[in-house]
């Protein structure tokens, strides 16, 4: 008697390619005219709206890249802040320095808050970062920058490593 596998997955995967397949019929035989050739200038418009789509896809991409170079940026300024008990001036100039060696402008990232003064071990240090990112994606669309700016508030909190001894 033999047995019969059935793969789950080479199933699964086929009935994407047949509804893939059936999708892209749809899309032709509602683009086509009366006598059955696809219009230049749908096709034309489908393929302006995937190229628009496959750019978008990028410009995200990127500004997900950005906020996560950000958020790693400030994560390691504030462990120096920890061990600092605070922010101080070279703290800030290292975060500004390292940003700008990560390709971010420093022009669209600020710091909001800090702890300034030197909190003694087991205090709350907390480092606020706001920064903007500006699609570049949807600008041939007419849309203004005010729409296409995207703002990031990057709140980071920890607990003071710094030992202050007094007399």
């Amino acid at each position: 008697m033999s047995v019969v596998k059935w793969d789950f997955f080479s199933h699964s995967r086929n009935r994407i390619k047949e509804r893939m397949l059936n999708l892209i019929r749809t899309i032709l035989t509602k683009l086509k005219c009366s006598r059955g050739a696809v219009e230049m200038t749908s096709l034309v418009l489908m393929s302006w709206l995937v190229i628009m789509l496959m750019i978008a896809g990028v410009d995200i991409f990127l500004m997900g890249s950005r906020f996560i170079t950000i958020s790693n940026a400030t994560q390691s300024a504030l462990e120096m802040m920890k061990d600092q008990g605070g922010i101080d001036n070279d703290i800030e100039m290292w975060l500004m320095d390292e940003l700008q060696e990560r390709g971010v402008p420093i022009e669209d990232v600020r710091i909001v808050e800090a702890t300034e003064q030197t909190i003694m071990r087991g205090g709350v240090v907390r480092l606020h970062v706001q920064s903007r990112y500006l699609l570049k994606c949807f600008r041939p669309l007419g849309m203004s920058s005010e729409q296409l700016t995207a703002v990031w508030d990057i709140e980071k909190t920890g607990v003071s490593r710094n030992f202050i001894r007094t007399i």
